[in-house]
């Protein structure tokens, strides 16, 4: 039997970070969380920080959208005040390989190549009720595991501790802007953290999503239907221009 949970975000304290689109609120680990069922999913409620639904948001803020597939992954260790609370979020860095770049914006910057890792949240556990540890993975959108492949609307976060024009990070432009493509079928494969037909996900993927989303719009269609998507598409004037992120001295150390 498929066991999954629900918790909101804003119920785990701790400092607020910004992980592929998504504002999260950073919880708590232990050293060493006894092991959920195998099949568990905690699912999260997550912030959007910029619109990502539609093929107008995408080529707005987006300076490519690629295909690419993962190939592995490293769980990070939790921090010392998650490991005192016993309870809350993991992260792992997620190891991709970019297989295809499908359109790109002018003036975009040099989009990844070859190999690609970026951070992203891992599992919850809760030590102190005897839940044990599961995968986390937020509503509406990929969970990103290994062995999968997937496409992505990428934009580029400069490094807000850093004053070096060079360093960043590619990510996804929101929870939106990643759509499961195993087969090269957009809608089929992981999400949420579970394998599903393109028809299972487009079910999920229209129930959740505002009208006009490219997510069931295009589930169980091929790739040229969503480069058509972006050829029609409108940019939005002044899209993202209030977008700020700040310095977490934490993450900069680590």
């Amino acid at each position: 039997m498929n066991r999954t949970s629900t918790i909101s975000l804003s119920a785990l304290a701790g400092a607020a970070v910004l992980a592929t689109g998504v504002l999260m609120m950073n919880g708590g680990a232990a050293a060493n969380p006894s092991a959920g069922p195998r099949d568990a999913i905690v699912m999260g409620h997550g912030l959007e920080v910029v619109d990502s639904q539609t093929a107008d948001h995408w080529v707005s803020g987006a300076q490519h959208v690629v295909t690419y597939t993962v190939t592995g992954e490293t769980e990070q260790p939790p921090q010392d005040s998650e490991i005192e609370r016993r309870e809350g979020l993991t992260y792992r860095t997620v190891h991709a390989r970019i297989d295809k770049v499908l359109w790109s914006g002018d003036g975009a910057l040099k989009p990844p190549a070859g190999a690609w890792d970026f951070r992203t949240y891992g599992s919850a556990f809760n030590d102190n009720d005897g839940a044990g540890t599961a995968k986390f993975a937020l509503e509406g959108r990929p969970r990103v595991e290994a062995g999968h492949t997937y496409i992505a609307a990428l934009r580029w976060r400069d490094d807000p501790c850093s004053d070096d024009p060079a360093k960043g990070t590619w990510g996804s432009l929101g929870s939106g802007a990643i759509l499961p493509y195993d087969g090269e079928v957009i809608g089929q494969g992981e999400y949420e953290g579970r394998v599903r037909t393109a028809v299972q996900n487009k079910a999920l993927m229209t129930g959740e999503s505002p009208d006009g989303a490219l997510a069931g719009k295009l589930a169980g269609q091929k790739v040229e239907s969503l480069l058509d998507a972006l050829k029609r598409a409108k940019p939005i004037q002044g899209f993202g221009a209030d977008l700020a992120e700040t310095c977490d001295p934490e993450d900069a150390a680590g």
